[in-house]
């Protein structure tokens, strides 16, 4: 029997509608062994930050903070359950999290200090809340399943607030929740939070994906799934581009430069720790479970085509360009220049005695300025940049696919700057306020 892990996001787990949806998705997978991670509700780890930061205020806005928080989960459980008996079950088992996490905040009011370790422990109570009412309404639904505290499996480093998974310990751990399994088809637990030596830790940037990755780590999971509120990973922005197609195979080479260059997509570092075991991570959409979603995998073994993937519109962007001669400075010089300020830099290259640089959105508002003293010569342009595999070497079916846009492109824009800035992307630059006119006529040279 398969042993997959599920994670849902908070937007997944925001209201009884979608808690329902993520019920559903569940109890139709009666076959295979099931981790189900969640989130705290859509916005709720927004209000514990907010919460934690106002706990040493004189005024008695946390009061508010603490009621809204009481109010959605309430309110979440009497329209989840629709039954007075079981919703009033649920509520006395929440109302007690919240009530602990009252008395969390008062004692940093009476002591006047709040560290990281407490912080990170108010930031725990919306995974609690949310693994805690859902389990409930499992349970209520006939579903024989677990409710287990993450803690039990995720032990990290002392850095409460960003903490590192102790990959070692994780991996001993999954032996119990193995056993776990044996007797339980689904177990119910939280991502983000983790611990060191029993004090709560929360993990950072992704923190539930890195989650799901460190359970499905920690048990050598068939497969883990992460439900979204998206069909999975775009060929680009659906709000530009309406046909936009849904990636059934990516790499996590081309989702990392997908990350780098601003795409929403899951940060690659947290699902690093399944791929690590081969284990594939699929994304899919909570609210169309019947999507195909898009699978992620290590480049080992895996046959893709050498074309282009996807493609991103950014906006804000200047090319670069300046002579070097015998009195420039040396060229590590400009290259920290860049980077100290411009927010992104997606390009830097030396040839024929001159430095090239695409980058995006200055830090400051000499930046420009500085250029000039520099003697940079600086065009703002808007960008699209393409992803995939082999761009450098991509078939020649699909190089002549781009010859035809940039020979389009030029007619109408004055404009043919391509260029190849990894093995997983490139950049077509385009004149200011053009992107959005021409990402449209691109993606349907690409896709359609």
């Amino acid at each position: 029997m398969a042993i997959k892990v599920l994670k849902f996001g908070g937007t997944s787990v925001a209201d009884s509608t979608a808690m329902r949806k993520v019920f559903e998705i569940i109890s139709s997978n009666r076959e295979d062994k099931q981790i189900v991670v969640l989130s705290a509700c859509a916005g709720i780890t927004d209000k514990l930050l907010k919460l934690s930061e106002t706990a040493l205020s004189q005024d008695n806005e946390y009061l508010q903070i603490l009621e809204k928080i009481e109010n959605h989960h309430l309110k979440l459980i009497v329209e989840l359950f629709r039954d007075s008996e079981k919703s009033a079950s649920c509520i006395k088992s929440v109302n007690f999290l919240l009530q602990s996490l009252k008395k969390l905040i008062e004692g940093v009011k009476i002591l006047e200090e709040i560290t990281p370790k407490i912080k990170a422990e108010i930031l725990s109570y919306g995974e609690l809340l949310s693994t805690n009412i859902f389990y409930q309404y499992v349970l209520s639904r006939g579903l024989n399943s677990f409710l287990l505290d993450s803690r039990e499996i995720i032990e990290t480093d002392n850095y409460h607030l960003n903490a590192k998974p102790n990959f070692e310990k994780i991996q001993q751990n999954g032996e119990k929740l193995k056993k776990l399994l044996q007797n339980y088809p689904i177990v119910i637990t939280q991502g983000f939070i983790g611990n060191w030596k029993k004090e709560t830790t929360v993990l950072g940037r992704g923190g539930s994906d890195l989650s799901a990755s460190l359970f499905g780590y920690s048990v050598n999971a068939d497969e883990i799934l992460i439900w979204t509120d998206v069909d999975g990973i775009m060929t680009t922005d659906p709000r530009l581009v309406p046909n936009a197609k849904v990636i059934e195979k990516i790499t996590v080479d081309e989702v990392a430069e997908l990350s780098f260059f601003g795409a929403k997509v899951l940060h690659p570092d947290t699902i690093k720790p399944a791929l690590a075991k081969n284990i594939p991570v699929k994304v899919l959409n909570t609210f169309n479970p019947n999507g195909i979603g898009t699978t992620i995998y290590q480049n080992n073994g895996i046959t893709f085509e050498s074309k282009v993937s996807s493609m991103l519109l950014i906006e804000d962007c200047f090319y670069l360009r300046r002579q070097v001669t015998k009195d420039s400075r040396d060229f590590s010089y400009y290259l920290n220049l860049l980077k100290s300020n411009f927010e992104k830099l997606f390009k830097f290259s030396f040839n024929d005695n001159t430095i090239l640089a695409i980058v995006k959105s200055p830090k400051g508002s000499d930046t420009l300025n500085l250029l000039e003293q520099e003697e940079f010569l600086n065009q703002k342009v808007d960008a699209i940049a393409l992803f995939g595999l082999n761009i450098p070497n991509i078939d020649k079916e699909e190089k002549s696919k781009l010859d035809y846009i940039t020979d389009r492109i030029s007619e109408f824009l004055e404009s043919k700057l391509f260029f190849v800035v990894s093995d997983y992307s490139a950049i077509l630059l385009l004149q200011p306020n053009k992107g959005k006119e021409v990402i449209e006529f691109v993606h349907s040279i690409l896709f359609d």
